[in-house]
């Protein structure tokens, strides 16, 4: 078991599981939000990471609801695709003098955390699995989050 199945499958006696670091990333990102200056390239930009943050949580809660483990696959699929987005607007907050820029470093590292979690939660893209052809060799393992177990590939080259 790697690193990031132990953390996933880790005693949530503390009541700090994926759900709950991905809703306190979302309000951490909209308190950094409301420092933002009053410009028009603020603004959209605020907007933007707002958006994507509460996206990725409420993707990740749809996910959680599932009824089949296609669906939960895809809703945490889209919830990683949106944390990437708030990671790429994190990037150009910095890059753009937007807020702190030690809380906007401090919040990209936590995305980052999340999409590499979010990534453990979702199989290889469906043409490297169905790709004989790559030169891939693909080992399969599963991966049990809450009730869902769900088939991570790992390729051996």
């Amino acid at each position: 078991m790697n690193k990031t199945e132990q953390w996933l499958l880790r005693d949530t006696s503390a009541n700090y599981d994926i759900y709950e670091r991905v809703f306190q990333f979302a309000v951490r990102v909209i308190k950094f939000v409301r420092t933002f200056p009053r410009t028009l390239n603020a603004i959209e930009a605020g907007r933007q990471l707002v958006r994507a943050v509460t996206s990725t949580g409420a993707n990740l809660e749809e996910a959680d609801g599932a009824i089949t483990r296609r669906e939960f696959v895809y809703k945490a699929g889209v919830s990683r695709k949106e944390a990437r987005e708030v990671r790429f607007w994190l990037r150009i907050c910095m890059e753009s003098a937007i807020g702190d820029f030690a809380e906007a470093k401090s919040l990209y590292k936590e995305s980052d955390e999340i999409v590499r979690i979010l990534a453990a939660l979702s199989p290889m893209p469906r043409q490297t699995l169905r790709n004989p052809e790559s030169g891939n060799s693909l080992t399969r393992h599963h991966l049990d989050i809450g009730h869902w177990s769900l088939p991570v590939s790992m390729s051996e080259n």
